[in-house]
């Protein structure tokens, strides 16, 4: 059967809010209860199309919609390099949406099956779990990162990593998206529609179980400094005219003074030749020493052809405790710069840190063997963007 509010096909109407729902669900402060929601409205409207070559449009349209708020910097100010990151931006969030969908439909036909809320739940993790393994992204463009700031839920992740997150979230739009479309008139009606809810209930219950057991441990008072004013390629890096390192420490000093007992500035707020590389650490050796507190910071190293994306951890008493470079470059944006290989662990007062830049957190396998190696914390300089710095 086919609803129409004129002059509108009520399908299309579905997946633009499921669009809507899932920018809201994946932006760069997500509203987390859009991702529980969002899923409804598009599966429902899937269920009513003929063949997969609408689940696909209804898909692609739903997806390409929940993407657009990444388009506006274009239309604002148009250049190429913009045009390249919006792509890089909108594609890996925008297929596993897609591929999930048609999957689904295609699985489960008419959705009378008792498994047919699980089914999608399943196909969302399945696709989740593929794009993390062999994405450049990573886990960038997953479902489970909207739920980032809730804590119970995160917990599954514990388990199943990202892919566990995604079918916990995913499991109550789908079972009210097939209620809807086939109320009783389904296999089993208790059991399809019972697990689901039944599934994600524990899911949750197990989340707040593990934070109520959670060992305290001895907290580590760290500053974060950004400064969005600040000059990528400065004339003279680390010496006494590079006002962009001397805002940094600037900021830095007073965090030390509020009690800061490591500070980490961003990635790359600096590029520059080789040469001038011992200028730099000399000038970021001597502020820990006189500040007597660790200093994280990240730059972009010119050698010859190639560029290295570092992070540097100095000690109290200004020595260089590790240097370590970003295993996993953004794509065509970072494609000047040569990938690290290498993992960095440190003791500092009893404490075992990681070390990795921006992106890399986003790779599961990096992840899991911080993890292995009992890291308690991670020390992850980023790229200082205005709004998400």
């Amino acid at each position: 059967m086919r609803l129409k509010l004129w002059p509108v096909d009520w399908r299309w109407l579905a997946a633009a809010a499921r669009g809507v729902a899932l920018n809201l669900a994946q932006s760069v402060t997500p509203w987390w209860p859009a991702m529980w929601v969002s899923l409804v409205p598009l599966p429902e409207a899937v269920l009513y199309t003929d063949s997969l070559r609408e689940t696909t449009k209804l898909a692609t349209f739903a997806s390409g919609l929940a993407r657009v708020g990444a388009l506006l910097p274009i239309l604002q100010e148009p250049s190429l390099e913009l045009a390249v990151v919006t792509f890089l931006a909108v594609v890996p969030f925008a297929v596993p949406l897609i591929v999930a969908t048609v999957l689904w439909r295609f699985v489960v036909a008419d959705a009378r099956a008792w498994y047919s809320a699980l089914a999608f739940s399943l196909m969302a993790a399945s696709v989740d779990l593929l794009f993390g393994l062999i994405s450049s992204h990573g886990t960038w463009s997953s479902w489970a990162n909207s739920q980032m700031n809730v804590l119970p839920v995160l917990q599954s992740a514990a388990l199943g990593g990202t892919p566990l997150v995604v079918f916990v979230v995913t499991l109550p739009a789908a079972t009210t998206a097939v209620a809807i479309a086939r109320r009783r008139d389904v296999e089993f009606s208790v059991l399809a529609y019972g697990l689901p809810i039944a599934l994600a209930i524990s899911a949750i219950a197990y989340g707040f179980v593990r934070l109520a057991n959670v060992t305290a441990l001895p907290r580590v008072p760290i500053g974060l400094v950004a400064s969005d004013g600040a000059d990528l390629f400065p004339a003279d890096p680390g010496g006494a005219s590079d006002a962009t390192l001397a805002r940094y420490l600037e900021g830095a000093t007073t965090l030390t003074m509020r009690g800061a007992a490591l500070v980490m500035l961003p990635e790359k707020i600096e590029i520059f030749e080789d040469v001038a590389t011992v200028r730099v650490r000399q000038r970021l050796s001597a502020w820990a020493r006189d500040r007597n507190s660790r200093l994280v910071a990240g730059f972009g190293i010119a050698k010859g052809d190639y560029r290295d994306n570092i992070a540097w951890l100095f000690d109290r008493d200004g020595d260089l405790i590790t240097e370590y470079a970003k295993q996993h470059l953004v794509p065509l944006v970072e494609m000047r710069f040569r990938p690290g290989d290498r993992d960095a662990i440190v003791e500092l007062d009893g404490h075992r840190l990681g070390i990795a830049i921006c992106k890399d957190m986003g790779f599961p396998r990096l992840a899991a063997r911080y993890g292995r190696a009992g890291v308690e914390a991670m020390l992850s300089p980023a790229w200082d963007f205005v709004s998400d710095g």
